[in-house]
């Protein structure tokens, strides 16, 4: 059973999947390590493990050469650290050689598309843009290009579909970024994870905003009665 919190802020899940496929990671240091593998222009600075955006009005971008294959079609999964104005935009993706806007909320984002350049460039899409960006990660989208997620609360079967989830390989693990709308302090649900059709993963979520790992937590109080039988060819049950 996996633990979240009441909120609808965005959460981590990490879940290890039936058999699956990846394409490697054709960004390189996506973390910004240093600023080596890119080139920035305008009033963009690589540092500290982001590439920082300053408030600014001239045309300001990070470069990554030849990283793509044009006509194919990515998957871009990127992370906004810090935000206080404006947003992003690639000339990755697109039917036509024009700029799109791409997600730009605080936390995991993705965006995917077909490329009509090599080149991967992120560029602030707004006067002024200030934000701090990182975890930068750009795979061929062959597979895993839609993982969709439901969770359903039990007993009211109330539900949220959350379709193309931002996601990173973490070891062995798929670590998924989603954002609930329907989470409950103290009510448990179950969630599915696919791609396409194809199952991935199932599991329990139990939702509290108890942080202790050393607090137990009662589960379905008086949801269930309790029948003890007079010998021992009776033995207890439950009865739903």
């Amino acid at each position: 059973m996996i633990k979240l919190l009441p909120t609808t802020s965005q959460q981590a899940i990490d879940i290890l999947p039936r058999e699956y496929t990846i394409n490697s990671d054709l960004v390189k240091n996506g973390n910004f390590v240093n600023g080596s593998d890119w080139t920035t222009q305008g009033d963009v600075t690589i540092g500290g493990g982001v590439a920082t955006f300053t408030e600014t009005s001239v045309l300001s971008r990070i470069i990554q050469s030849d990283a793509m294959v044009i006509g194919k079609q990515y998957r871009l999964t990127y992370e906004v650290k810090t935000k206080t104005s404006g947003g992003l935009r690639t000339s990755l993706f697109g039917s036509t050689s024009q700029d799109v806007d791409i997600p730009s909320e605080i936390g995991f984002n993705t965006f995917q598309g077909v490329t009509f350049q090599a080149d991967l460039k992120i560029k602030r899409s707004s006067d002024p843009t200030n934000l701090t960006l990182t975890n930068i990660s750009l795979r061929e989208s062959t597979s895993l290009e839609f993982i969709t997620l439901t969770i359903i609360e039990d007993g009211t079967r109330k539900f949220q579909t959350i379709t193309s989830v931002p996601y990173v390989i973490n070891n062995n693990f798929l670590r998924l970024y989603c954002n609930f709308t329907i989470l409950t302090e103290g009510s448990s649900y179950h969630f599915e994870v696919k791609q396409g059709t194809t199952l991935l993963y199932r599991d329990k979520v139990y939702c509290t905003s108890q942080t202790s790992k050393t607090v137990s937590h009662t589960l379905n109080t008086s949801k269930y009665n309790e029948v003890v039988g007079n010998s021992s060819a009776s033995p207890k049950y439950i009865v739903v």
